[in-house]
């Protein structure tokens, strides 16, 4: 960020010090799909050649994500996603802004070789500005080379969030039986970070007013960083769920028994 605009961009709500991808379908399949690119470190247009992105903060679209499209009877758009620092999409990868116009506009882009920019804007008919949509050229954006540190991931509760930025994986360890003295191999379960992240829940919650807020509640998440005790936490969390709606489930049958009776 340039430092004569770090003064003012912080200070507006309607800016962000990223770009979002957000992922669309219904909730299963737009969290799949972010496991997808997770795990795969890349995004991919389906029938464009380009990739989208929105510089709308994340702060600022908690309703956009509860408002339906008539014809699917779901969301535009998921709150499951990932963010990019917008200075490092711009510098090293040339993500621009779309240029929305109308007809001539548009032949003019074409000219200009710069077709993957523009949307047409029609305020009456076709009007999409509001999406404040930034796009990079080709089919495929392979982030592998990107600093970890400046992305985050986005899912709508903590516990899902969880699951997205935390891996698990198994080290091999050695015992010995006290009795006879035997050495046998044991693996155990460890988990770390693998993703900086905020959930749409710790944004509420937490009153976070805007992204560069957001921004700095991820600092202390380091990459790489031990995961045990969240995600053993999380376990607990969810153990005592089922064990709730299991007693809930057994009061009700047994309480439709005795009226039958």
């Amino acid at each position: 960020m340039s430092i004569g605009s770090d003064k003012f961009r912080t200070k507006k709500r309607d800016q962000s010090p990223y770009l979002f991808h957000f992922t669309s379908g219904t909730e299963y399949e737009a969290a799949e799909v972010l496991k997808t690119i997770l795990q795969e470190k890349k995004l991919r247009a389906k029938n464009k050649d380009y990739i989208c992105f929105t510089a709308s903060p994340i702060t600022q679209v908690g309703e956009f994500f509860e408002t339906l499209v008539n014809s699917t009877g779901q969301p535009m758009y998921q709150p499951y996603g990932i963010g990019f620092s917008r200075d490092i999409l711009i510098s090293r990868y040339g993500a621009k802004n779309v240029i929305y116009g109308d007809d001539a506009d548009e032949k003019a882009m074409a000219a200009s070789g710069m077709s993957w920019r523009f949307l047409k804007l029609d305020v009456d008919l076709y009007d999409f500005e509001w999406l404040r949509e930034w796009r990079l050229p080709g089919k495929e954006f392979d982030f592998s080379g990107f600093p970890k540190e400046h992305i985050i991931v986005i899912a709508p509760t903590d516990d899902k969030l969880l699951d997205f930025v935390t891996r698990d994986y198994c080290v091999q360890s050695w015992d010995y039986d006290e009795k006879t003295g035997e050495k046998f191999e044991d693996l155990v379960e460890m988990y770390d970070r693998s993703w900086k992240g905020v959930s749409i829940d710790f944004i509420r919650n937490k009153n976070l007013v805007n992204d560069y807020q957001v921004s700095g509640s991820t600092v202390t998440q380091i990459i790489g960083a031990d995961m045990f005790e969240e995600v053993s936490e999380q376990m607990s969390r969810k153990t005592k769920e089922l064990n709730e709606v299991i007693a809930k489930s057994w009061e009700e049958t047994f309480r439709e028994t005795l009226n039958r009776e």
